[in-house]
């Protein structure tokens, strides 16, 4: 094993250059793999987090079937490859007209389910609110405020006002930021809000509301629960949200519910499933274009061994006529590439630890409105072990495949033409 070892180390150090060559395409492969993983999974733990604030965990609501596919043009150009990754259930998408019939039985049949936390109602609808000669089309959001916050904590991205104003305001409203700001609207202004129905109310903004997301920022808005019934001409709720222990538990309670009630629950994962099967398919692609990186990193390595296969042919054939067998030879060009794939991966994993860390301390713009920034973060980068994990033994099994062969070549190979020399 120590000779082994040792000419192993004679054959790197006397290809130093090429040595150090092929040590570094391993190891910035697996810096890219790490740094890329660490993006992706980021970002989509952020954007979870961001929409978990302001969409419940399960929405129950009235309508059963005949609707349309939520995941929109995504799922049909895909569905047209007959890709499988893509295959997540029809659901039906409610009338918005529609309300939920008998709100407090359901209320109380569902909060008795395990795994449920708190159950609010919500009243939906849509209208345009205006401001002086500024106007805006308004996604409204009726709740009570207290109940809202047990189950969405949207109260957590409140940039100002709280769920307890909300509550003592009959007349109160609560806008998103990009909203607030395309009306030039702050807390304690005078807004006139027009409901679909034709209906208008004065209502005074008691809060800024802050997702972070600007599909949600540039039209929500909050109201309590009784005046949003007024303005939509509702006497019921439009939905129950649902706040469940874990994330694992949103589907198994949503069956649950449809089990034992005759409305349709859907999942958070199911009413943004069109968004989540955009971000598999750029993470495949992403994903694809580095696993190719670290391939081309992988024919280094093989290069570099069957280079040295054909340049110590005759030190092959010294080694098996003093009684060193074909599984000793292959086993020195294998260590030797194991020897590559061990520093590399090292060295790219502390390189990818350092471009983390770097791209986390990255300031960086949430929302934009024109050349504006409404807030500034900085990259959420995922920071676990699993990252360095796969990054790690990635790079590792790419260089153990590309020892393979040069290994088998220098076992099987016949020396004595070159002894001889025949060649």
């Amino acid at each position: 094993m120590a000779v082994s070892i040792w000419i192993t180390l004679r054959y790197l150090g006397a290809r130093a250059r090429q040595t150090a060559l092929t040590l570094t395409g391993v190891a910035l492969g697996v810096m890219i793999v790490a740094i890329m993983q660490s993006y992706i999974g980021g970002f989509l733990n952020y954007f979870i987090a961001r929409m978990l604030q302001s969409t419940p965990a399960v929405t129950v609501t009235q309508t059963r079937a005949g609707l349309s596919d939520p995941a929109g043009p995504l799922r049909r150009a895909l569905g047209a490859y007959g890709n499988p990754l893509f295959a997540v259930r029809q659901l039906p998408v409610p009338d918005e007209e529609e309300t939920l019939e008998h709100p407090r039985r359901a209320e109380a049949l569902i909060a008795a389910l395990p795994g449920v936390v708190a159950v609010a109602p919500i009243v939906t609808g849509q209208g345009l609110i205006v401001n002086g000669d500024l106007r805006e089309g308004v996604s409204l959001l009726g709740i009570e405020p207290g109940r809202e916050a047990r189950v969405t904590g949207f109260h957590q991205r409140l940039e100002s006002g709280s769920p307890e104003a909300l509550a003592r305001s009959p007349d109160g409203i609560i806008l998103g930021t990009i909203l607030a700001f395309h009306l030039s609207a702050e807390p304690g202004d005078r807004v006139t809000l027009i409901s679909q129905q034709g209906i208008s109310r004065r209502l005074r903004v008691v809060g800024i509301y802050a997702a972070e997301l600007e599909e949600i920022d540039a039209v929500r808005a909050y109201v309590n629960l009784r005046t949003a019934q007024q303005l939509l001409d509702q006497r019921g709720v439009s939905a129950l949200a649902v706040r469940t222990a874990t994330l694992a538990d949103a589907a198994p309670v949503a069956r649950a519910i449809e089990a034992r009630t005759p409305y349709t629950a859907r999942t958070w994962r199911e009413l943004n499933t069109g968004f989540l099967d955009l971000f598999t398919t750029l993470s495949l692609i992403i994903y694809l274009v580095v696993g190719l990186t670290m391939v081309v990193a992988g024919f280094g390595i093989a290069n570099t061994l069957i280079l040295a296969v054909s340049e110590k042919m005759r030190d092959i054939g010294i080694l098996k006529a003093l009684g060193a067998a074909p599984r000793q030879i292959a086993g020195i060009f294998f260590a030797t590439g194991l020897l590559i794939g061990l520093v590399g991966v090292a060295v790219g994993l502390l390189l990818g630890a350092a471009g983390i860390a770097i791209m986390a301390s990255i300031p960086f713009p949430i929302r934009m409105v024109g050349e504006t920034p409404i807030s500034v973060e900085y990259f959420p980068m995922l920071r676990v072990p699993r990252v360095y994990l796969l990054s790690g033994g990635f790079g590792l099994l790419v260089s153990l495949v590309a020892s393979l062969l040069p290994a088998w070549r220098a076992a099987t190979a016949d020396p004595l033409p070159v002894i001889r020399g025949a060649e």
